[in-house]
């Protein structure tokens, strides 16, 4: 009976150590994908690094873009400024014409009225000619 009990706890205990060998191959397994998942993280974080410099390089080019667009603001705000100084100029000479123009109206406008005035006085003289002739000619007459 010993031998018995000896067979039967040997036959337990080989099948133990073949469910330990198999829980190993198991782990080993495990293990192995473990590995692999590893590997796969350390290339999604490698490609992580690329897209990573790739943003970088994309925010440089966006800092020079707002660096440029920068530069041009300046400029719009020099050309404004010449407009803005043009447009002073061409006001400056715009009034300059005007006053110019006022001037001319008052002048032709002082000539009218003398001229209305001369026209007035002209025919006055020349009624007074016409009644001096008249007399003159009926003294002629008369005498």
């Amino acid at each position: 009976m010993e031998k018995e009990f000896v067979n039967y706890l040997d036959k337990k205990f080989n099948n133990i150590d073949k469910r330990f060998d198999n829980s190993d191959k198991k782990f080993n397994n495990i293990d192995k994908r473990f590995d692999n998942s590893d590997k796969k993280f350390n290339n999604i974080n490698k490609k992580f690094d690329g897209v990573d410099k790739r943003f970088d390089s994309v925010d440089k080019k966006f800092n020079d873009i707002d660096k440029s667009f920068d530069y041009v603001g300046r400029q719009f705000n020099k050309i404004d400024k010449r407009f803005d100084d043009v447009d002073k100029q061409i006001k400056n000479k715009f009034d300059k014409v005007l006053s110019g123009q006022d001037k001319i109206f008052k002048k032709l406008g002082d000539l009218e009225q003398e001229n209305t005035a001369s026209t007035e006085l002209y025919k006055r003289h020349d009624n007074k000619i016409e009644e001096h002739d008249e007399r003159i000619l009926a003294l002629e007459i008369k005498s």
